[in-house]
């Protein structure tokens, strides 16, 4: 009675900075992983409408997940990043820190901001796995169903390991 779609797809990283009411921060690296549906044979369902619904309930709770948890405890770092309207990229190494700095940055953001107003995702939690740019839209909807309140005013966005998703560079321009 059930038929098995199996997708998949790679993961990745990035950081961006201020645009519009939407700040966004990202990091980058790579993962894939098989993720399994199932579809009635006998019921016409849009295996697109189900795996979109499923990713933006994924997201919901991650961002709920990440609203209700103690940030890792951290030693400051002595990096600055200037205001700006534009993006901004931060790059290195693997290990090198900059997931624990972007924690830096939400601890600073967090004593002026709501904490429901930032948004930290790393695209290499297996949960969403997995992935295409397409699936992005479902953050922001899910967020907003989350948080009607907060449409129309500023949100910051820290997108940890978004490079291996194909297109996320668009994606990115589009909402900015």
């Amino acid at each position: 009675m059930f038929s098995n779609i199996v997708m998949e797809v790679d993961c990745s990283i990035i950081y961006v900075h201020h645009y519009k009411s939407i700040t966004i921060f990202i990091i980058v690296h790579s993962a894939s992983l098989n993720v399994v549906f199932h579809k009635r044979k006998d019921l016409y369902i849009s295996s697109l409408l189900y795996r979109s619904t499923m990713k933006k309930e994924l997201f919901k709770h991650i961002i709920k997940e990440f609203h209700e948890m103690e940030l890792p405890k951290i030693k400051p770092r002595d990096l600055f990043i200037p205001e700006t309207k534009k993006i901004i990229t931060l790059v290195g190494p693997r290990r090198a820190g900059k997931t624990f700095y972007f924690y830096q940055i939400i601890n600073n953001l967090i004593e002026k901001v709501p904490r429901e107003r930032i948004i930290y995702i790393n695209f290499e939690d297996d949960r969403i796995l997995p992935l295409d740019v397409k699936d992005l839209d479902n953050l922001l909807e899910g967020y907003y169903e989350l948080y009607p309140e907060n449409k129309g005013k500023e949100i910051y966005l820290f997108f940890d390991e978004l490079q291996n998703i194909k297109g996320w560079e668009v994606y990115i321009r589009r909402i900015s």
